[in-house]
Parts: structure tokens; sequence; C-alpha cells
């Protein structure tokens, strides 16, 4: 089991010197990289222990940049992420043993696994075992305070080092968030490193209102809703629906019959329907849908995306384009509105390419201070980096690099080499 393997990186990540982990258990193949597993600080009384992994680029971890990665939820744990989306380790099928991911994110960058909020995975309190922090601008100051003691007492050799923070679903406001905690730090000499360059966020939760009405167009275009219905579309403001039902009040946009039965209908979908992936098969019986106190805590657009921006900063807002749960239009018309109201020049939407074939559609927002690339992958869904490993390092070497071509193959192929020369040795421990 993966939990199995995790308990085994913790105890080695406990018993050697500098959290250095020289062998993980059951690897099926050498790797070339150093990873450091322990905890970071995420208060200044040191009760808030923060679990991490950290893993060194396979290029040159000397130069390349640092990226934070955090899965969302909110409370899913970032070491998931990492086995089974963009890290270097994926669990074979028998649950006892790893294998390599050739796509893997640090081909190109150190890689930051950390577990938040406060009592997510082996993250915890040391007042309180069970206890956890919740709200978003108090996850944001601990996630803050963990990227502060990362740079300055446990890897200082970093604090130097150009930086993102990446991450997706809920990180959509993990992200912002904290990166307007980083850019005040930095301006006010708190934060260790002024080297912050970016944010880019995976299938992002970044407006409630986007999502919510967006999510019936893009059901009208896969075939969920009838023609019959689409004139009650443009009619209907589905957000209002929601929210209506979450304070218990009465909007009669939200509220009339069409609306209500179109709406209705889509958030109670529960048969042979995978909310991450539309066109994957379902393993359970009923779609996982957010409750209503969760709308209720997130009904503001994240405006924060903008605001927290510094000089020559540059965000990445991708989408795989067969999700439903945070879809692609959604997060499109959030930016597209975020670039209206402060004014940035656009460029028109082109196809980028992944080995000779189509692998989405991007558009850049900028202005002299700041861009901002909208960019769908075609046929991933939720976990673009599980779905389609080879485009999304593709995307994010880029990204890292400030290519201005998503196309471009950045100098390297990570495909495993079909029939290997020489010996071949596997280490099972």
């Amino acid at each position: 089991m993966l939990f199995i393997l995790l308990i085994a990186i913790i105890r080695r990540a406990n018993a050697i010197s500098d959290e250095d982990l020289l062998i993980l258990p059951n690897i099926t193949f050498i790797y070339n990289f150093k990873s450091y597993s322990g905890y970071l600080y995420g208060n200044a009384e040191k009760t808030y222990k923060m679990f991490y992994w950290f893993v060194e680029s396979q290029g040159n971890p000397d130069s390349d940049p640092v990226a934070l990665w955090l899965n969302g939820g909110p409370g899913c744990s970032s070491i998931g992420g990492a086995f089974e989306e963009l890290g270097p380790f994926y669990v074979n099928r028998d649950s006892r043993s790893l294998y390599e991911n050739p796509y893997a994110w640090n081909k190109a960058a150190n890689i930051l696994f950390l577990e938040s909020p406060v009592g997510v995975g082996f993250s915890y309190i040391t007042t309180d075992p069970n206890g956890f922090v919740v709200g978003d601008d108090a996850v944001a100051a601990v996630n803050y305070h963990a990227m502060n003691d990362f740079f300055t007492r446990v890897h200082p050799k970093y604090q130097n080092r150009t930086f993102f923070i990446t991450g997706e679903s809920y990180a959509g406001v993990y992200l912002p968030t904290l990166a307007r905690l980083l850019v005040r730090g930095i301006y006010n000499g708190t934060f260790i490193n002024p080297n912050f360059q970016g944010v880019a966020i995976g299938n992002g939760y970044l407006s409630e209102e986007t999502q919510r009405n967006s999510y019936v167009l893009w059901a009208n275009y896969h075939g969920i809703i009838g023609v019959e219905e689409e004139p009650d579309i443009d009619t209907c403001n589905f957000y209002q629906k929601v929210i209506a039902e979450v304070n218990a009040t009465i909007s009669t946009n939200a509220t009339s019959m069409p609306c209500t039965s179109i709406m209705d209908r889509l958030l109670n979908l529960t048969e042979n329907y995978d909310p991450y992936n539309f066109y994957q098969d379902c393993y359970q019986t009923k779609t996982m849908l957010m409750s209503k106190s969760f709308y209720g805590r997130v009904i503001r657009p994240n405006s924060d995306y903008i605001n927290a921006a510094i000089p020559n900063f540059r965000f990445l807002i991708y989408n795989g384009d067969t999700d439903t749960v945070c879809n692609f239009l959604g997060d499109a018309w959030f930016a597209d509105n975020l670039a209206t109201t402060f004014e940035m020049n656009k460029t028109s939407r082109v196809e980028w390419n992944f080995r000779g074939q189509i692998a989405g559609f991007t558009q850049r927002y900028y202005d002299d201070d700041i861009t901002m690339d909208v960019l769908t992958v075609k046929g991933a869904g939720h976990f673009v980096p599980n779905d389609r490993p080879g485009p999304s390092l593709q995307m994010i070497i880029n990204f890292f690099r400030d290519s201005g071509n998503y196309s471009s193959d950045s100098g390297f192929d990570p495909t495993p080499v079909i029939e290997p020369s020489g010996n071949v040795h596997y280490f099972i421990f």
C-alpha cells in the first residue's frame, strides 16, 4: 500500500542525518538525484510541524528553480500528488514497490511537496496531534512560515534560487493567498528569498461564479443537456441558484423552474459519471460533490491573483479539458475578466503541440510587468500530470523557462528507451 511506503520514507527520514533519504524501499530502477524528507515549522512557536518531501532536480540541481507543489481538496495530501501525478516515483500494482515516472517534474526543477494544511497527512500540531488549521488566510500564513523555514533553516543553499509555487484544484485558493504573503514579505524584508517568479495552477478553483455558470454550458457542449433546454441557458444565473440554496434566500433569476431543473439535474448526476474526467469509466456510484458549507466559504472570486504580482511576474492557468469539477471554461472566463479589469493586452488563442500533435490551446494576457498564460491540455481531466504526463512536463518546463512557446520540446525527450543497452540492475530492499 501507498501508506506503507510513506511510513518507510518517514522512518528513514527520522533515522538519517540532514533528512537525506539515501535509500528508498523497493526501488526498481537507479535514480540520479537526492531527496529529503522531514518537517518544516509552520509557525513561530514551532508547534505546527509540516511534513515535506523534497526531490532535487534530475537536470542541474545547482541552478534549476525550486517549485512548491500543493494538492487541493481542501485537505488532500501533496504526497498523493507526488506518487500519482508529477513525482519521480510511481507505485506498482503490487503496492509494495516503486517504478520510474519518466515525466516527473523534477526533470527540470527541484520540487517541494508539502502536506498542507496542518492536520493533512503527516502534518500535525505538537500541542494537539488531532488538531488542524482552518480558514484560507490562516492556511496561507502557515504555508508562508513553512516556506520561509525551508529556505532559512532546512535548505539555506536554495535561499537565493528562483522559485515558483504550483498546485491544482483548491490550490486555486491556496496559491494566490500565499503569493500575496510572499510578495509582502519580500517587500518588507521578512521573507528570505526574493526570487519569487511565478504561480502555476492546474484546474484551479478560482471562482465559484464562473465555475457554476460555465458548467452548464460545458454540459450542453457534451450532450448532457438537450437542445430543447438551450434557450434557458442564456437566461439563467446558475451561480445564484447555488447561493440561494446556501443562504436560504430567493433569487427569481436563479429559482425559476427551468433554471432549477437544469442545475439540480447536473448537481445530482449519480450513475457512471466521473466528474474528474468525463471520458473515464467511473468506479463509484455517486458523484463526489462539495457540500453547501464549502460553497458558502468560497463564493468570492480570487482577485489576489493579480494584486499579489511583482515586476516580471508570470502566471499559468492550465486546465485539462475533460474535467467538470473545475472546468476549463470557467477558469478561462475568470482569467479574461481579471485581465479586462486590469486592462491587460491579449494575444489570439493558438494551438500548442506535443510531438507534432495538438496538445491543447493557449492564450496570453500581458502588460509591462505581468504575463498570464491560459492553457488547455487536450484529453486531460482534473489531474493533468497523471492523464497527460508528457504534455504536462513540456508545459511546465516552458513555463519555468519563460520560453513563450509551449510547443518547444525544451531540448530533451524523457521517454524511456524501449530496448535498454547494457546491463539493467534492479534493487529490491
